[in-house]
């Protein structure tokens, strides 16, 4: 038992990290792709910030992203990758189809 525990355990902090280096893959790619257009980039540090802080939910960073990155879809799938699955739908409306279903 102890065994599977710790292979669990291993494997989590392994996933954790390949998602902290995937966030921050994310990130370097917006900054280059906004260069021109430092003010939504910094609003979208900002949003970040809020969340982290707890100041707004996840709800509330779907709304900001979606509407800081309106046109730019690629931009919001990127970023959609790193929601809980749950909320990875809720970026589009309905008739977009977008949503992976993983």
């Amino acid at each position: 038992m102890k065994r599977q525990s710790t292979a669990a355990s291993q494997k989590a902090s392994t996933d954790d990290a390949l998602r902290k280096q995937e966030a921050l893959t994310y990130l370097r790619e917006l900054k280059e792709r906004l260069k021109d257009k430092k003010d939504t980039y910094d609003e979208f540090l900002e949003i970040m910030k809020e969340f982290k802080a707890q100041r707004i939910d996840t709800e509330g960073v779907i709304k900001r992203v979606k509407t800081i990155f309106k046109g730019h879809r690629d931009l919001i799938l990127g970023f959609n990758q790193f929601l809980p699955k749950v909320d990875t739908c809720a970026f589009f409306s309905f008739r977009e189809r977008v949503c992976q279903t993983t």
